[in-house]
C-alpha cells in the first residue's frame, strides 16, 4: 500500500501530515519515526528536532542528554555520558587529546590536549587556562609582549626580557643559546667575547686592527686618534707620529732627520741644528761667532763685535780697535783712542794732533 505524492502514509492512511514523534518521509511518501531524544522532528537523527522530549536539551535543532561537566555525549543510540580523560574539564570524546577546557589551574590546554608545560612558542595563559602564542621574535615567553621572552627565536637576541635582530652597544649577538653577550671590557662594540673580535673601543682604548689596545701599544707608523679611538696611520714620511699630516711626526727613518720644530722629517736640517741620529739637534753658536753652521769657533759665518772674519773663524781685532777688517786694518776705536792709519792710539804721535771729525777722534 502506497500514497500518491504530498500524502504519507501513516498505519493504513495516507495523510498530508504526520503525528507527534513522525515526520513526513518524502523520499518514500510515508510517517517515519524521529530520534528517540525527539518529540517533533523534520528527519531521523536527534538533530534535525524541532523539540525533545523530557529530560533532554535542545540546543539549535540538536537535542541531547545532560551530562557532568567532565562527561561527553556519546551519540549513539540511545546518546549516552560518558566521561572525559581526567585532565579535561569539558571534551568531546573520551581521548586525551579531545579536550575543550583543563581540569585544575595548573593544566593549560594545547590544541585539544591539557598540560603541565606548554610548548616552545607558547605560554601558560592563566586567563584562559590555555597556551597562548608568544610574540613572533621569542621561543619561550612569560606573556604575548615583545618585552615578556625569556629566550628568543634564530636571529634574535636576548637583552633583558625582550628579543631584537641586534644588541645593545657593549654587547654581541651570541648564536649561541640567541642572547646578547658582554664584549670584552675594552670594546664598546664587538663581535665576540673575545679582546680581539672589537670593533669599537672604550674611552682610553684605540682600535688596532679588531684589537683595543693602549696609545702606547699602536705602534711603528700609527698615531692613536682620539677623535674615533683609532689607531691611525702616520704620514708615509713619519716613523712614528701625533697626527696624520707631515708635520706631526715624532721619530723619523732611513736618511731623514726630525725637525722638531715643524715636526717634519726632513732630509737637511735648518739652520742652527746639525744631524743627530734621524733627528736635527740643535746647537749655539761659539762665542767668536754672531753667526754659524755649527757650534765650533771655525764654523762662523758672521762675526762677534771685535772680531774679524777669516773664512770661517773669527779671531780678535787688534788692541784699542772697536771693529776691524784684519789683524793689520781696524775700522772703529774703542773708546778715547784717536784712528790713525787704519790702527787705534792712546796717543797721537809726534807732529800729529787730535781731532774730532764727524764724531771720530782722528790723528
Amino acid at each position: 500500500m502506497s500514497c500518491v505524492s504530498g500524502n504519507f502514509l501513516n498505519g493504513t492512511f495516507c495523510s498530508n501530515s504526520c503525528p507527534a514523534g513522525k515526520y513526513g518521509n518524502s523520499a518514500q511518501n510515508l510517517c517515519s519515526s524521529c530520534h528517540s531524544l525527539c518529540s517533533s522532528c523534520f528527519g531521523p537523527t536527534n538533530s534535525d528536532c524541532n523539540a525533545c522530549n523530557p529530560g533532554y536539551t535542545k540546543i539549535g535543532n540538536l537535542c541531547t542528554i545532560n551530562c557532568l561537566p567532565n562527561q561527553y555525549v556519546d551519540n549513539s543510540s540511545p546518546p549516552s555520558c560518558k566521561n572525559c580523560d581526567t585532565s579535561c574539564a569539558t571534551c568531546n570524546s573520551s581521548a586525551i587529546n579531545s579536550c575543550l577546557s583543563c581540569a585544575g589551574p595548573s593544566l593549560f590546554l594545547d590544541v585539544s590536549v591539557c598540560k603541565t608545560k606548554c610548548p616552545n612558542g607558547k605560554y601558560k595563559n592563566t586567563s584562559n587556562q590555555t597556551c597562548s602564542v608568544c610574540h613572533p621574535n621569542c621561543a619561550l615567553c612569560d606573556g604575548q609582549d615583545l618585552n615578556q621572552c625569556s629566550g628568543c627565536n634564530n636571529g634574535f637576541y636576548l637583552e633583558g626580557t625582550s628579543c631584537s635582530a641586534g644588541c645593545p652597544p657593549g654587547k654581541y649577538p651570541n648564536t649561541t643559546g640567541n642572547i646578547c653577550s658582554v664584549c670584552n671590557s675594552k670594546c664598546s662594540l664587538c663581535t665576540g667575547s673575545s679582546e680581539n673580535e672589537c670593533q669599537e673601543c672604550k674611552n682610553s682604548y684605540f682600535l688596532k686592527g679588531t684589537s683595543c689596545v693602549v696609545s702606547t701599544s699602536c705602534g711603528i707608523g700609527f698615531y692613536a686618534n682620539t677623535s674615533n679611538n683609532k689607531c691611525d696611520s702616520c704620514h708615509p714620511t713619519c716613523l712614528n707620529c701625533d697626527g696624520p699630516t707631515n708635520l706631526s711626526c715624532t721619530a723619523c727613518g732611513g736618511p731623514l732627520y726630525l725637525d722638531t720644530v715643524l715636526k717634519k722629517c726632513t732630509a737637511v736640517c735648518p739652520p742652527m741644528t746639525q744631524p743627530g741620529t734621524n733627528v736635527c739637534i740643535p746647537f749655539s753658536c761659539h762665542s767668536n761667532c754672531l753667526t754659524c753652521s755649527g757650534p765650533n769657533a771655525n764654523q762662523c759665518s758672521t762675526c762677534s763685535p771685535g772680531r774679524y772674519q777669516d773664512n770661517t773663524s773669527c779671531p780678535l781685532c787688534p788692541a784699542n780697535c772697536a771693529t776691524c777688517q784684519s789683524a793689520a786694518i781696524c775700522l772703529t776705536c774703542q773708546g778715547t783712542n784717536n784712528f790713525y792709519q787704519n790702527t787705534c792710539v792712546g796717543n797721537c804721535p809726534d807732529t800729529t794732533y787730535s781731532v774730532n771729525l764727524a764724531g771720530v777722534k782722528t790723528c
